[in-house]
């Protein structure tokens, strides 16, 4: 798995050595000093942009990064609208078990950007949690893998009854990964 600091140095010699790119933002637990550190920690990155067509309509730039398992991109499911406006999100789970969660944003946003908090409250973090049955380890788990078994389910029905190819491989991978986890010590500090 690789360090923190090699994930910090590697997204921003990126931001360095491409001029389309003119600032780097991070958010999320990394940039509370009160969080607790895990090796679940992803990395919340925001790339402020001088344009983004060449970024979206091109795609292979982001495999600098890093061999993946998984990477979603929000803004370009056809079935929901876009929910982060001129925004557009990588979500990244690398076959090292790191996760980056790329944004880019474009340079008119950029005041609006920086003036967002995304810190959750521990009163709203408890709020998550009661969404589960008890908010147990164990039945947080229950709750995922039913809800992946839901989505598989569902996304193949829809898959065969409008001619679109599931991505068993991915689905593969990911469960994989997500019993790997599941399967850690609570102490764990590597996940592969």
């Amino acid at each position: 798995m690789r360090t923190e600091q090699q994930i910090m140095d590697l997204v921003l010699t990126i931001a360095e050595q491409d001029k389309r790119i003119r600032a780097v933002g991070m958010n999320g637990s990394r940039t509370n000093p009160n969080a607790p550190k895990d090796i679940f920690q992803d990395f919340d990155i925001a790339y402020i942009v001088t344009e983004m067509d060449s970024f979206i309509n091109d795609t292979t730039w982001i495999d600098i990064f890093g061999e993946r398992i998984i990477m979603q991109t929000p803004e370009n499911k056809s079935m929901f609208p876009p929910e982060l406006g001129d925004r557009f999100t990588y979500l990244m789970l690398f076959t090292d078990g790191n996760r980056i969660d790329l944004t880019l944003i474009p340079i008119e946003k950029k005041d609006e950007y920086c003036r967002e908090d995304k810190n959750l409250s521990e009163e709203k973090w408890q709020e998550v949690l009661s969404t589960y049955p008890n908010g147990s380890y164990e039945s947080i788990w229950k709750a995922l893998f039913a809800m992946c078994d839901l989505f598989r389910s569902t996304a193949i029905f829809v898959a065969d009854n409008l001619d679109f190819n599931y991505p068993y491989e991915e689905d593969k991978k990911v469960n994989a990964y997500l019993i790997r986890v599941e399967r850690l010590s609570p102490d764990g500090s590597e996940i592969y």
